[in-house]
Order: structure tokens, then sequence, then C-alpha cells
């Protein structure tokens, strides 16, 4: 049925050539949609957001899916090199988009495990560290990472782990000519296919 859509998109680069080889169809490489939408357009939906986030703190922002010992130690140990407080994501709770959107972009670092929680330290300019998530499916992260050339951001979770603190007080700087050549022949395809353009 996949030969019934105008166009087939896909985000990971490895994606490409199996469903080439098992569908027969070549799709483009695309960023994630989220992405696509500039900063402010996020900085709308919670201009009259609350929390109850003390202004004269400092925070760091953990947002991780899988928990584990070794995970929840690091961002301890981080939170107390860097003297800032931790703020937990949790998935599913009240407001939970507003509360992920309002945290990134309040804190000062970010450490996760998510591939939205990556995107958006990204869509923010937050330094982050992010834990490959194994689980989940680690190609959408390493297909960003040689989109935007984020070296040393992506960090697999072992035994033990080198307390990086250069990578949370330093934001990254993405390759910008490669995500605006992404960025707009994402546009495209989306407008083609929509019909908005011919």
């Amino acid at each position: 049925m996949i030969n019934q859509f105008s166009g087939v998109s896909v985000r990971e680069e490895n994606s490409i050539e199996i469903i080439n080889q098992y569908l027969g169809i070549r799709p483009l490489l695309v960023l994630d949609p989220t992405l696509l939408i500039d900063k402010d357009y996020y900085l709308e939906i919670i201009k009259n957001f609350k929390m109850n986030m003390d202004i004269n703190k400092n925070y760091l922002c953990s947002y991780i899916l899988d928990k584990s010992e070794l995970k929840t130690n690091y961002i301890k140990k981080v939170s107390n090199r860097l003297k800032l407080h931790i703020i937990n994501i949790k998935v599913g709770v009240k407001d939970f988009i507003e509360k992920f959107l309002f945290s990134i972009n309040r804190c000062k670092s970010v450490i996760t495990d998510s591939f939205h929680g990556t995107v958006f330290a990204i869509i923010f300019k937050k330094p982050f560290i992010t834990f490959i998530n194994i689980k989940r499916g680690n190609m959408r992260f390493l297909s960003l990472n040689k989109t935007l050339l984020l070296d040393n951001r992506f960090i697999y979770p072992k035994k033990e782990i080198n307390l990086n603190i250069d990578m949370l007080t330093e934001v990254p700087k993405i390759n910008i000519t490669n995500f605006n050549i992404l960025k707009e022949r994402s546009i495209l395809f989306l407008k083609k296919n929509l019909g908005m353009i011919k």
C-alpha cells in the first residue's frame, strides 16, 4: 500500500536503503517535523505558562525515558558540579507539552535519553548530553548527529561515564549549512505532497 502515497520520507538515513530494498521505493531524507518550526512558535505556546520554579535558581533539566541507576547518578554528579537544581520532566503529567517546553527553555543545561529531548535542547540552544537509547532506536540519534555534526554530545550508557562538564556549559555549534539545506528540502517535500505547489 506504500505505492498509494504521493511521497514517502524518513528521518533516519539508514531507513532509505531498507525501504528501497524491501519495498522498491527510495524515500527522501528529511528533518524531524519539530525542527521545521521556528523557536518563536514554541515560545508562544508557553508565554503565559507558569511552573513552580525559583527565578533565583539555575536548573538542570533531566528528561529520561528509560531510567537507570547509572543515569540518575550521572545527573546528580553533574548537578553537584555545576551547582544546578534538577528539574525532572515526567511523561504523561497534566500540561506535559507546556511543562516540557517551559523546562527546557528555562534550564541552563539538558541531560536526556530522548530524541525529542535532544531536538528541543537544540531548538532552545541549550548545552546538552544525550544518552543514546538503543531500546528506542539509536539510528535517529546517529542520523541527527551526522546531519548537524554534534560530535561528543551523544554517549552510550556504560558502567563508568566520564563527567564531561564542558559539554554541559557550552551550547553546541550545529552545521547550519547542512541544517538549512535539509530544512528547505523537508518543507518543499511537504508542500509538494500536500498539493500546495506543483
